[in-house]
């Protein structure tokens, strides 16, 4: 089921759907094919075996915009006035994330949850690294 929230796409400036997966609220940018995650909730989508994420990043493909300036910054759709924090997601420098450093939510633009889901090994490859 999908919502109008009141909270603004921070790249298009268009109103965010609310849509819940498995029970777990994300709000996403039909504009440009963003979503933004509440502090905490990234970690249940980043597993591409996970059907929470499998579902999400299908989801978000339907809305694939065109690329946008990433460099710019963006504000948090939920704290006024509050600028997020662009750093790398992972440890290997692939994909960076807009955090805010007031609410901790996290804003993925178009296409970096699936990067971020093809640098996550699953149990056969994390069990041969062991």
């Amino acid at each position: 089921m999908e919502v109008e929230t009141s909270m603004k796409c921070p790249r298009t400036n268009t109103p965010l759907k609310k849509v819940n997966v498995g029970k777990v609220p994300v709000y996403v940018s039909e504009a440009c094919g963003g979503v933004f995650l509440e502090n905490q909730t990234l970690k249940l989508f980043k597993c591409p075996d996970d059907k929470r994420g499998h579902t999400l990043a299908n989801h978000l493909k339907q809305f694939h915009g065109e690329l946008l300036e990433l460099v710019e910054r963006v504000s948090c759709p939920t704290c006024a006035d509050t600028v997020m924090l662009r750093r790398f997601y992972s440890p290997l420098h692939v994909v960076e994330i807009d955090e805010c450093p007031g609410c901790g939510g996290i804003w993925l633009d178009t296409g970096e949850l699936s990067k971020l889901q093809s640098l996550m090994l699953n149990e056969k490859e994390r069990a041969l690294l062991r």
